[in-house]
């Protein structure tokens, strides 16, 4: 392992520049390349059902954008809401689906 992050290090650090000319680009740039980077990733692969998916996605995205939405609530809500789902279920399933207990507690039941 050690050998590895050594080869990575040597291979990097002739490497910094470059990464700084990427950090200079435009951002309108960036962000055309790299749509047009998975629009092509996308096409090779030929999965037209993610394609949709990841183009709802991003329009949405942009449509937050435009008016003025936070994305943040929903970045946390996809990235939590599944977890946060099951404990509310197990919850529920210990307290014998009684909200009381799950809200106030067992020891003020």
């Amino acid at each position: 392992m050690y050998i590895g992050n050594v080869m990575l290090l040597i291979l990097n650090l002739p490497l910094v520049p470059l990464f700084a000319q990427v950090l200079r680009m435009p951002v309108y740039c960036s962000i055309r390349s790299s749509w047009a980077y998975r629009w092509w990733r996308i096409q090779r692969i030929g999965k037209p059902v993610r394609s949709a998916a990841a183009d709802g996605v991003g329009l949405l995205g942009y449509l937050m954008r435009k008016l003025d939405y936070p994305s943040a609530p929903l970045i946390l809500g996809l990235a939590l809401g599944a977890g946060m789902e099951r404990a509310l279920r197990q919850s529920l399933m210990m307290s014998e689906a009684s909200f009381q207990s799950s809200c106030l507690g067992r020891s003020r039941r």
